[in-house]
């Protein structure tokens, strides 16, 4: 979905820079017609007025040249237009990179912040007390070693504990996963999280 978002955004770019280019086209297709009307103008006026004309050539020089200076800095912006369109389309296009690469290193850093953790189900709500980490550890190093309990109707929430190394997590659930364990009655699980 992201994707799609920045490629209809670039669109909208590429859109809004081709419609400015049209204008600038236009504009300056319009001042060479008028460039090409006041020439012949001014074969016109050449016949019957020769003086008149001399001064209309000054004026007209000047006009002539007031444009091409226009034309110039109009197919300079121009360039500089495209130019500046490419050079965006390569900033987005790097920034997309960078953010598809962003997203899996966050992906891969959720996935081995999660390798170390252990998900328990089936303890009774507010067994652990206000000492969640020492009961679990008692739990650990104790409990493991309980015949079973019956177990009571309703699931409550998992407790997520996160082992600071993967050897001793992963030492965890091979022993509880070897032999059933409960507390108070109530069957605790082990898994991954």
């Amino acid at each position: 979905m992201g994707q799609h978002s920045t490629d209809a955004k670039l669109d909208l770019i590429g859109k809004q820079m081709e419609d400015n280019l049209k204008e600038v086209r236009e504009n300056v297709g319009q001042l060479r017609e008028y460039m090409d009307k006041l020439g012949e103008e001014r074969k016109q006026g050449l016949d019957s007025f020769r003086e008149d004309t001399n001064r209309k050539f000054e004026t007209v020089d000047v006009d002539m040249w007031a444009q091409k200076k226009d034309i110039e800095m109009l197919e300079k912006r121009t360039a500089d237009v495209e130019e500046w369109s490419t050079e965006i389309q390569e900033i987005l296009k790097t920034s997309l990179d960078q953010q598809s690469k962003l997203r899996e290193k966050v992906s891969n850093f959720e996935g081995r912040s999660r390798r170390n953790n252990i998900r328990m189900r089936g303890l009774k709500e507010g067994v652990e007390g206000d000492l969640v980490t020492e009961y679990v550890y008692k739990l650990i190093h104790k409990e493991l070693e309980l015949a079973p309990k019956p177990q009571p109707n309703k699931p409550p929430r998992a407790i997520i504990v996160n082992f600071l190394r993967f050897d001793v997590k992963e030492n965890v659930l091979r022993t509880a996963w070897r032999m059933p364990v409960e507390v108070e009655g109530r069957r605790v699980t082990f898994d991954h999280d």
